[in-house]
C-alpha cells in the first residue's frame, strides 16, 4: 500500500488499483511490473532546500496538505480579506415578486459578489438596505467591525 515500506530486494509495485484479488492467496495483475515501478524515494516528494510556496501564494486544501507532509506546523499566513457587500435602495426588489411601478429588480448584488468572490475574497452580503439613513449606518458600522472592506452599490 502506499508508503509501505519496501522489502529488501523488490525492485518493483504494482498498484493495488492495478491488481484483482482472485481469492485469499492469489491477486492477478492487471498491469505488468517495471523495475523502479511506482516506488519512490524517501523524502523524494520535497527535496531538502526545496521552496514549496512563494510569498503571495493562495494556500488551498492540497497546498495545506504539502505543509503537513513536511512537517510545517506553523506559518506565516495572511487570512483572506473579508468584505461586506450591500446595495441600497426601497425600489429593490429581490424576493421574485412582480413588480410596482418605480422598482427594479435587484442585480448587482449577485454579479458583485461574483466578482469579488472571484478575487479570493470571502463575502459578507448584506442584502439590501432600505433607504433609511439610520438603518445605513447601523448596517456600515456593523459592517466596519466586522469586514476588511465594504462594497456598496447604490449609496
Amino acid at each position: 500500500m502506499t508508503g509501505a515500506v519496501i522489502p529488501s530486494g523488490v525492485d518493483a509495485v504494482v498498484m493495488v488499483e492495478d491488481s484483482t484479488m482472485v481469492d485469499a492467496d492469489h491477486v492477478e495483475l492487471t498491469k505488468a511490473a517495471s523495475p523502479g515501478g511506482a516506488i519512490r524515494d524517501e523524502g523524494s516528494d520535497v527535496v531538502a532546500g526545496s521552496t514549496v510556496f512563494r510569498a503571495g501564494q493562495v494556500l488551498n486544501a492540497a497546498g495545506i496538505g504539502v505543509l503537513a507532509s513536511i512537517n510545517a506546523r506553523r506559518v506565516k499566513s495572511i487570512a483572506r480579506a473579508r468584505v461586506a457587500l450591500l446595495s441600497t435602495g426601497d425600489e429593490l426588489i429581490i424576493d421574485g415578486s412582480p413588480l410596482k411601478p418605480g422598482q427594479i429588480r435587484e442585480s448587482n448584488l449577485t454579479m458583485l459578489e461574483r466578482m469579488i468572490r472571484d478575487t479570493g475574497c470571502e463575502v459578507n452580503n448584506l442584502g439590501v438596505v432600505r433607504d433609511d439613513e439610520d438603518t445605513l449606518v447601523e448596517v456600515l458600522t456593523r459592517a466596519v467591525e466586522n469586514c476588511d472592506a465594504i462594497v456598496t452599490s447604490g449609496v
